[in-house]
């Protein structure tokens, strides 16, 4: 049987399609380029920031309070109990309500006792 571009499974149809002009080209470089700029970095922090936000994570759980966790590239605030440090997956799971939320170790900005 000979294929043809009508032929099921075949791409013959779109062959001619590939193309692009070079005006196309250069916007759609300088979008990529654009898109790349407007994403925020996550802030690098020093170990002992890191032992010290490990810490406070940890004695959270241990004593069973809530924290507020300031999170990076989210608006709001997170607000519960620490139930779990996940050591390999990096992750902290944190329970509000029965809901359970798993966040990057390395997003958490802050932590901090909540006002009442």
């Amino acid at each position: 049987m000979r294929t043809n571009k009508l032929t099921p499974g075949s791409n013959l149809l779109w062959e001619s399609s590939r193309m692009i002009i070079p005006e196309h080209k250069e916007a759609l470089v300088r979008y990529r380029e654009e898109s790349k700029m407007a994403k925020p970095k996550r802030p690098v922090r020093d170990e002992f920031e890191l032992d010290e936000l490990a810490g406070r994570l940890y004695d959270a759980m241990e004593e069973g309070y809530e924290l507020v966790l300031t999170i990076w590239g989210r608006n709001e605030p997170v607000r519960g109990r620490i139930t779990k440090l996940d050591a390999d997956t990096k992750r902290v799971h944190v329970q509000r309500f029965g809901d359970t939320r798993k966040i990057p170790f390395l997003d958490i900005m802050r932590a901090e006792r909540p006002d009442y």
